[in-house]
């Protein structure tokens, strides 16, 4: 039988293809609009991938091959080997939009619409081959940092930000605040322009919501006004008080403390109504899951018992979405080649039909999700066989090795690639959206008996909790969903290991290192606390200076920001405007289990900004590449740090009170220093771009565009070109 003709795996399919057509018709129809970020560009490329995959599966070619077109266009799109278009966009919103009715004419006749579109867009695309790639050679190539630094002379203007994360309405047009767009106030928490440069990752697309909640939420949001009037009126009384006596100031505190007390739980129950309008029940990516894993154990010819537990839980919608694509992963994963087949399970005692559940469950704030089978367990053996022999590796792989080779991209232990499996998506898809939605990811296995891949996320992007911890003078934040346990260090049962020091934790031994050593920072104090945490290849322990509490805070990504330095996931926005950087704890845990290498030279890099949170993310970014950095927060500061130091670079912000950026590079330069100077900025003109370049400096980026690496690629050719190098120094 065709599967093009069983009914309920045809809805199925159907319904998956209108999901992600429309996505990709948003994706066509903002082409021409804005820029898209690379995640949203990938994740258009993957909905591609998805409908061809699914569209082999089930027997429809002709829907197979505009999947593949969609994939490859969308991945040269983001891979920036194509230049888009508002025509290139409108041709793949057409091919996209007629997939849907395709699914049901494909097989009983010719489906002319959808061939005619395919047709239409690989005309564009072989028409288009002889022009030049945006960002491929031409003038342009040149200031690459990949290829060196960026030569002196006029600058283009710098392009519209892209937002970072999923589309936004493709009817919106992008407004780019110039300076004086900035309301009073709103720079100790825009950071210079680095965090407007990635507000659709909070915003996202319009969200249908309860209109009872709603007003819920009017009603509660008129009472806090009411109380914050309280309060001024009480300022106002205590200005009068000021010369009254002692009963009424007392008299007025009372009062007065009373409204701050009412205020506090106003906005606690405010903020809490308004998460609740954007929360969504988790079974709307499951609803369907059942059918799926029907069609899987027919498919595959295995017999299993699917279980659903718990999917009534309302999240985040964000998260929900984010989920959705890994989730699928991870049950194709488990029913192709997780649980075994009904003769080979008799064979191990095992019964015929095997057992998939997936759970979820919210408590603290935290959602988690497990994906269980009762199968046949990671084949250690076969992983390292495989990993050796693309590897080339000259000794046998640790188990450490085995398990980020596991989680790797593109990794796959199966010999030949099916239509379900064999790509190496599943765990490294799931892992990833773990880090980015500041979560964890943990596999747990046994030989024989099965596995259990758990994911842990914040149940709302929002407002997430972090620990604070304090570490070179600075306070950073850890996702405390990854957070196992905290206690002083002096409770601390710590070993020597093989190749580090070891904490003894619940019966295991842990691998350990300080926090400091973990993000790149030189470890200038004693370490107080001990903090564990879990991680996708298992616990790991840090010791930390400092530990702060926890916080419920809001997060925001920056990874065109901290791109380059894996181990930094975001930045957590505190009261009056402080900035902490978040660090993520799947790459801290593979810092912690790492051999300690040798200690290097490391250069040192004066960041120059008017504001502390951009100095501390790119110092932090810059600490983790191999840079020592020191800070200065405006011209003046700077001038009497490079009369402290010996600098090997400066990144310098555009725009500072007082002397600007271009007027410190001309004190610089007027002295006859030759050091390498980095002008970065997010709202610079050309006129300004051409101010910097007079003025001397060696290399010109723009924040909207501080693409993976950029910074410390350009800083690295400017020291390597003057002779700056980074060999090894004797601990």
């Amino acid at each position: 039988m065709e599967w093009s003709e069983n009914q309920e795996l045809q809805a199925i399919f159907r319904e998956e293809v209108a999901e992600r057509a429309r996505t990709l018709v948003e994706g066509g129809n903002a082409l021409g609009i804005r820029d898209l970020d690379e995640h949203a560009l990938n994740d258009l490329s993957r909905d591609g991938h998805t409908i061809k995959g699914n569209a082999l599966v089930m027997g429809f070619p002709t829907i197979a091959d505009a999947g593949k077109v969609l994939e490859a266009t969308w991945k040269e799109l983001r891979d920036d080997l194509r230049a888009p278009s508002a025509e290139l966009g409108g041709l793949l919103a057409r091919l996209a939009s007629v997939l849907p009715a395709a699914v049901d004419i494909e097989g009983r006749a010719e489906p002319r619409e959808l061939l005619a579109a395919l047709a239409a867009v690989r005309a564009f695309l072989s028409e288009g081959d002889d022009d030049p790639p945006a960002g491929g050679p031409g003038p342009a190539a040149e200031a690459s940092p990949k290829s060196g630094p960026v030569p002196r002379g006029p600058a283009e203007p710098p392009a519209p930000p892209r937002p970072s994360s999923s589309l936004q309405h493709p009817t919106q047009v992008q407004h780019r605040p110039s300076r004086t767009d900035v309301p009073p106030g709103k720079a100790a928490v825009d950071l210079g322009g680095l965090l407007s440069a990635i507000e659709g990752r909070v915003i996202g697309d319009a969200t249908r919501v309860d209109s009872a909640k709603l007003f819920e939420l009017i009603n509660r949001f008129v009472e806090v006004k009411l109380d914050i009037e309280a309060l001024a009126q009480g300022l106002r009384g205590l200005r009068t008080a000021v010369t009254a006596g002692p009963g009424e100031v007392a008299a007025l505190a009372y009062t007065w403390e009373g409204s701050v007390n009412r205020l506090e739980q106003s906005l606690d129950e405010l903020q809490s109504q308004a998460l609740d309008l954007a929360t969504v029940p988790l079974r709307e990516v499951t609803d369907t899951f059942p059918q799926l894993a029907n069609y899987l154990g027919r498919r595959t010819g295995k017999e299993l018992r699917f279980e659903l537990i718990g999917d009534e839980v309302e999240v985040d919608r964000q998260i929900v979405d984010a989920l959705r694509e890994p989730l699928r992963h991870l049950l194709v994963n488990a029913i192709d080649h997780g649980i075994e087949m009904p003769l080979e399970r008799i064979d191990a005692g095992k019964p015929s039909t095997a057992t998939v559940t997936i759970r979820a469950s919210v408590k603290d704030h935290r959602l988690v999700v497990t994906v269980e089978d009762d199968g046949r367990g990671v084949d250690w053996d076969r992983v390292r066989e495989v990993a050796e022999g693309q590897a080339e590796v000259e000794a046998s792989l640790t188990g450490d090795d085995l398990g980020r080779v596991l989680f790797g991209a593109g990794f796959s232990t199966i010999a030949e690639r099916t239509d379900l499996s064999g790509d190496g998506i599943g765990l490294a898809a799931a892992s990833d959206m773990a880090a980015d939605m500041n979560g964890g990811l943990h596999l747990d296995t046994t030989p024989g008996a099965g596995t259990t891949v758990t994911l842990t996320l914040p149940a709302s992007l929002a407002m997430q909790d972090v620990l604070l911890v304090g570490s070179d003078g600075h306070r950073w934040g850890i996702p405390e969903v990854a957070v196992l346990a905290t206690f002083p260090i002096v409770a601390a049962e710590i070993r020597p290991g093989e190749h580090r020091m070891e904490l003894w934790y619940e019966g295991h031994a842990l691998p350990l290192s300080s926090f400091a050593s973990a993000v790149g920072l030189p470890e200038t104090e004693e370490p107080n606390d001990i903090v564990v945490l879990s991680t996708r290849l298992g616990s790991v322990a840090l010791t930390i200076p400092q530990v702060d509490g926890r916080r419920q805070v809001a997060v925001k990504g920056l990874g065109p920001v901290l791109a380059g330095s894996p181990h930094l996931a975001g930045a957590a926005l505190l009261g009056g405007g402080e900035v902490v950087v978040v660090v993520d704890p799947d790459q801290l845990g593979d810092r912690v289990r790492s051999v300690p290498e040798p200690v290097v030279h490391r250069p040192k890099v004066l960041v120059v900004d008017d504001s502390q949170g951009v100095r501390q993310l790119v110092g932090a970014a810059l600490s983790g590449q191999g840079f020592d950095v020191v800070v200065a927060s405006g011209a003046g500061e700077a001038l009497q740090e490079l009369k402290r130091n010996k600098v090997d670079a400066m990144v310098v912000d555009y725009q500072m009170p007082g002397p600007d950026g271009v007027e410190l590079v001309e004190q610089i330069r007027n002295r006859s220093r030759s050091i390498p100077i980095v002008m970065v900025s997010a709202v610079a003109t050309s006129e300004d771009q051409d101010r910097a370049w007079k003025a001397g400096v060696d290399a010109y980026l723009d924040k909207f565009d501080l693409r993976k690496g950029a910074l410390v690629d350009t800083l690295r050719n400017l020291l390597q070109m003057r002779g700056v190098t980074f060999e090894e120094r004797s601990a």
